[in-house]
């Protein structure tokens, strides 16, 4: 039976089979577990058994879902009862009986075992729910009775026929259409009980207390024992080893995969790892557990066995130490030593078939660009022979990558098999996928999924004798400590098949290990507090066998397994060569030849001959971030840097042929004779030194061959050399470069003042477009205003892949078309053209520099939070009583107006939902998310020009026409509606209301200018950017507070630091 699925038992009208003593008046719900529900059980993960009035059901397994209608219960405030018998295994406590209802606080009725002497007739979230302790417990083994009665006003709670605890409440129960049994509202919460249950009721009426008595009584004196145990299955057997080994820490409360190493960027006082780790060895026939390592103040993870099963590589950080380091230990405990060192995180640790070790390492000094923790990417180190330095030999980066790698194994064939996350031009949150390389970092190859959003692909391993894999996926993007559904992959049709991904089991798993094709280790992460603490083997049935469980002690501590690795030698795979004529990092080149960019998916339109260019882009790493979202690098776009390296030819065939500098992550944008972008990579090439690549055409299938038979344009001549682009900055500032550009040539009509061009009077905020380069609290007025009329298309942070082409950059951006003369004369010289191109193509950035995040703003995004100090502030406070009083009548829902400078409405510009708008290249001028947005309503530069006070001094607009006009609508509909309701609200500046408000403008701006944005004379960076700074040694350690820092210049020297 597949999770999802409900067991519908028998729903009695008339008396059950086996007399019960059940009172019949009002029963409206009766599953009796007897005979006529049998054909109506899973095959398994239950079991009938002798129970309290006849059969009982045994859940053995969480996940199933059992349940049936919830048609005929009570709902509202009617009163109702709830009965039924069950027993606990020892240890089974914070589980969910019984419950229907809506997941809304005081919406639902339900049992739960809270604790091993605590129930609870819980409602949902409620304060009220009525939390009872047992006196001496609830003994484990043994039949039980419980019942919750509600009367519209009381709620009572009985155990064993007693009364428990009682609580004046006033609910309101929604049918959702299920009752559940065994298993809670929220699914997968870990809440699934797991033991018998008989005799389920619900009432239509609040049973008294003699009733329950006597019923209790009635079956109490013959309660049958419970089944015996069935006896443990010979696991030796069963999995075909005799020895396991595997580790035991704590986890982090953080829910990201990657969170379980290393410092918090801001506060470096919060650590991703916690005290206690342990290295386990279990004989699988006595159950007898040595721990190899025993360390209360350390951490222990990731072991791999040697392939002749005699040496445990690992990952420890001892105790008292802040980083992880690979080292080795024997089986049998003996000979430890570590094998690396520094002050970096050392983690995942594979051998490989010559002797070196693949693993993954925050070696590469950068951030997550878009959380508040340490990257770390693939790494190659040779093992240290007995004698040799500690730091290994030849530590070497494999991946360029800016974002995480996970989990390297080896394939049979001698590949490494990887996790990589990425997001070129698409979202942060949705591709972190399966993909291999050779052991020394050439041929980095998509193997499966990396179209496929929503999902990480991680702790995969070869399933031995056959062509596939096994691995976790972790659900949206991914879960704590990489747990998700254990999914068998064959990528025999190729990296995008979803039909050709299996999953196995119910509920959630970590650290899948395959036995065989049929057989798998792995750690159990089902069950809320119990999640993680045993060791299970999962057929590809999804039969579940329990193999290890934690002591309860260890569990009560937080302690969880890890890594289940078989003792058993392994054949090992073919060795193969060194591709790379230099494999440390930088200095050397590799080529990429293409065969023809007009060929490929996604390539309707373009016809031979059309591309005449690729431009060259680099994804830049982050030196620190601050924050989860992308701001204020962009407004909902990229939360990279792409910097521009140049372009090379095209052929007339549409080959290329070009020469990259190894281990940088670049990509392409082809471009037509214009320049203009056709098509876009959305992911990055890395080549080694004197790696040869080459590829079909643009985004083609993994296993197209090669369609051309003769020798095309681009191989007969030598690979091209990246051209620069000359005139334009290779990372693109818009305060810098592009807001002197729209001041020459579109500031005139687009400001704040009404002009006469040729006759005719433009402005102020000609189309309701202002592009004046004035600060608001995070962004330009002119930045913002391109963002919000759809002037850009960068993507727009959507998980989205492989667009038609002309979808994305500078042909779909509607900017560059009004500044080719025709939109009123505005006509840009070539050389601005060429950096307005570019600027598109580039990402749209607003900041050309990461030391602009998270400083220099009102209502700055940091440490995870909004900063809402200005809150505080005594000119805050009036004139937020201003606005309430004065806009707030009419200003209401989506189109109230923000309070405060910091005030962002709850608008993330990082989620997806207006930002799906935006990426249409449609105005979202009349949008209320986005006209009545801090970032265009405060000016910071000039606060009398705030449209905060601008539009209600003249004449306001009243918000329901603007809401009635559509999204998208002309400049002249706009103008029609907007002008059809103006009244006045401030008659005058001298106003009290409107000197109240402008006060707070004011103070604002003062606060600005005080901590100063990246575009301001005597800009400090955030402290966290000045510590990373000067922990790679691009800044002086002894740099004075007070030191003034070039941040251009610094970061492009942090960026050549991976260049050498």
């Amino acid at each position: 039976m597949k999770a999802g699925a409900f067991l519908v038992l028998l729903w009695l009208t008339a008396p059950p089979e086996a007399p019960s003593p059940l009172p019949a008046d009002g029963l409206v719900l009766h599953w009796s577990m007897e005979s006529g529900a049998v054909p109506t059980l899973p095959q398994d993960g239950v079991a009938l058994c002798v129970g309290p009035a006849g059969r009982a059901l045994e859940i053995q397994e969480p996940l199933l879902r059992l349940g049936g209608s919830d048609v005929k219960l009570p709902a509202g405030a009617a009163p109702g009862t709830i009965s039924l018998w069950f027993a606990r295994p020892a240890g089974e406590s914070n589980k969910v009986l019984c419950c229907y209802g809506s997941r809304v606080r005081g919406a639902a009725r339900g049992l739960w075992i809270v604790h091993d002497d605590q129930l609870c007739f819980y409602f949902f979230g409620h304060p009220q729910d009525l939390h009872a302790k047992v006196p001496g417990g609830i003994e484990p083994g043994r039949w039980h009775h419980v019942a919750a009665t509600y009367d519209s006003a009381t709620a009572k709670l009985y155990y064993d026929g007693k009364l428990l605890g009682q609580v004046k409440v006033k609910i309101d129960t929604a049918r959702d259409g299920r009752f559940r049994l065994g298993y809670n509202l929220e699914q997968d919460d870990g809440r699934d009980f797991v033991g018998h249950v008989d005799e389920v009721a619900v009432y239509g009426r609040a049973l008294s207390a003699e009733e329950i008595r006597a019923y209790h009584a009635a079956l109490a004196g013959k309660l049958p024992p419970l089944p015996a145990p069935k006896p443990p299955p010979d696991l030796p057997a069963l999995l075909g080893v005799r020895e396991i080994v595997f580790a035991v820490r704590k986890v982090d409360s953080d829910g990201h995969w990657y969170a379980n190493f290393g410092p918090h960027c801001v506060d470096p006082g919060r650590r991703y790892y916690h005290d206690g780790g342990r290295l386990c060895r279990l004989d699988l026939a006595t159950g007898k557990v040595t721990a190899l390592i025993d360390d209360p103040a350390g951490g222990v993870r990731d072991p791999q066995l040697s392939y002749d099963a005699k040496t445990i590589l690992f990952s420890y950080r001892k105790g008292g130490q802040p980083h992880y380091h690979l080292y080795e230990i024997g089986v049998d405990g003996s000979n430890v030593r570590r094998l690396t060192d520094g002050p970096y995180d050392d983690i995942e640790p594979t051998y490989m078939p010559d002797g070196s070790i693949v693993f993954v390492s925050s070696r590469c000094n950068r951030w997550v660009p878009c959380y508040i923790t340490q990257v770390a990417v693939l790494h190659r180190c040779d093992l240290p022979a007995g004698g040799q330095a500690r730091d290994g030999r030849n530590i070497r980066q494999l991946s360029a990558n800016v974002e995480h790698e996970n989990t390297p194994w080896p394939l049979p064939d001698g590949r490494v098999l990887y996790q990589r996350w990425e997001y070129v031009d698409r979202s942060q949150v949705g591709y972190h996928h399966l993909w291999t390389m050779n052991p020394d970092g050439s041929g980095a190859m998509v193997l499966y999924g990396n179209l496929q959003p929503n999902v990480v692909m991680i702790d995969a391993k070869p399933i031995p004798g056959t062509g596939k894999v096994v691995a976790s996926f972790s659900p949206g993007h991914g879960r704590n400590e990489h747990s998700g559904q254990i999914t068998i992959i064959d990528p025999s049709s190729g990296p995008d098949n979803p039909g050709f991904a299996r999953p196995i089991g119910r509920g959630h798993f970590r650290d899948p290990y395959p036995l065989s094709e049929k057989l798998f280790l792995a750690a159990d992460a089902t069950g809320g507090g119990s999640a993680g603490t045993r060791i299970v083997a999962l057929s590809a049935g999804g039969r579940v066998t329990p193999v290890y469980q934690l002591s309860e002690a260890d569990a009560r501590a937080g302690l969880k397994v890890h890594e289940p690795r078989p003792v058993t030698p392994r054949p090992r795979e073919p060795v193969i060569a060194d591709k790379s004529a230099t494999p440390a990092k930088g200095g050397a080149t590799g080529t990429v030849l293409l065969e023809n960019i007009h060929v490929g998916r996604s390539m309707e339109g373009i016809e031979p001959g059309q591309i005449k260019r690729l431009l060259v882009l680099e994804i830049l790493p982050k030196p620190i971030n601050i924050f989860s979202g992308m701001e204020p690098l962009t407004y909902g776009g990229t939360f990279l840097l792409e910097r521009i390296v140049g372009t090379v030819p095209v052929e007339p065939d549409g080959s290329a042929y070009v020469e990259l500098p190894a281990m940088r992550p670049m990509f392409f944008a082809a471009l037509d004779a214009n320049d203009l972008c056709v098509k876009r990579m959305q992911s990055f090439i890395t080549v080694q030194g004197g790696e040869s690549v080459s590829c079909v055409g643009c985004h083609e299938q993994r296993y197209e061959a090669p369609r051309s038979r003769r020798v095309v344009l681009a191989s007969r001549r030598p690979p091209s050399v990246i051209e620069p682009v000359a005139g334009v900055p290779d990372v693109i500032d818009f305060p810098r470069d592009i807001q002197p550009i729209l001041d020459r040539h579109c500031v005139r009509c687009h400001g704040h003042e009404s002009v006469e061009v040729d006759g005719k009077r433009f402005g102020p905020m000609a189309g309701g477009l202002l592009l004046a380069g004035d600060r608001g609290p995070m962004f330009s007025h002119s930045y913002y205003g391109l963002t919000m009329a759809g002037q850009l298309a960068d993507g727009r942070n959507l998980r989205r892949s492989n667009y038609p082409p002309r979808t994305i950059g500078s042909s779909a951006s509607p900017l560059l078309a009004r500044l080719d003369g025709a939109h009123h004369g505005a006509r840009l010289s070539e050389g601005e053209k060429r950096i307005v191109r570019l600027w598109l193509d580039s990402g749209s950035v607003y900041a050309g520099t990461y030391a602009a995040l998270g400083t220099g703003s009102i209502g700055n995004y940091r440490n995870m939070g909004i900063d809402r100090s200005d809150l505080q502030w005594p000119e805050t406070k009036a004139a937020r009583a201003a606005i309430q009083r004065r806009c707030a009548p009419c200003h209401k829902g989506n189109d109230s107006l923000p309070d405060s400078p910091s005030d962002n409405k709850g608008m993330v510009p990082w989620g997806e939902g207006p930002m799906n708008a935006l990426a249409l290249h449609t105005t979202q001028r009349l949008n209320p998310h986005f006209r009545y947005n801090r970032h265009m309503v405060y000016n910071l530069d000039r606060p009398e020009r705030s449209l905060m006070l601008l539009a209600p001094l003249s004449v306001c607009s009243a918000p329901a026409p603007v809401r009635s006009a559509p999204v998208g609508a002309s400049d002249e509909t706009a103008k029609a509606r907007l002008t059809a309701a103006l009244q006045t609200v401030f008659a005058s500046a001298d106003d009290a209301d409107y000197k109240t408000i402008l006060a707070m403008i004011q103070r604002a701006a003062k606060r600005l200018r005080e901590i100063k944005r990246f575009d301001m004379p005597h800009f400090r960076p955030d402290p966290a950017w000045v510590r990373e700074m000067k922990r790679y040694g691009i800044l002086p350690p002894d740099l004075p507070a007070d030191a003034p820092i070039d941040v251009y210049a610094a970061e492009r020297a942090y960026w050549r630091s991976f260049w050498k």
